[in-house]
């Protein structure tokens, strides 16, 4: 495993001048934090690995994009109300530790 600044250089040069698919984001999130948390129903909206001090990288979701799949996943006769208790109680609810995905807000 690569640790630290030595993660983060390998993944700048892997990942320069390319935009990944998520399903290839899936497979490198795998190689650097197999222990990652990676919600198979939330692919579409997987956009990248997050990084912190110390610790290994970890799942990057679009939060618009997530409600989106969500919406899909439960029918068409949900509502918004209900798409937010799932996600509170499914989703953002469930702490799993460090390796526990990020949910972004882009503006």
């Amino acid at each position: 495993k690569r640790e630290g600044r030595l993660a983060w250089n390998y993944a700048k040069q892997l990942l320069k001048d390319r935009k990944m698919k998520p399903k290839e984001i899936r497979e490198h999130l795998a190689e650097i934090n197999e222990e990652a948390i990676i919600y198979d129903n939330l692919e579409e909206a997987l956009v990248g690995i997050g990084h912190r001090f110390g610790m290994q990288g970890i799942a990057i979701y679009d939060l618009d994009k997530v409600f989106k799949c969500l919406e899909k996943e439960l029918g068409p006769d949900i509502t918004d109300e209900e798409v937010i208790e799932y996600f509170d109680y499914n989703v953002i609810g469930t702490w799993a530790g460090e390796h526990t995905p990020m949910f972004i807000e882009t503006f």
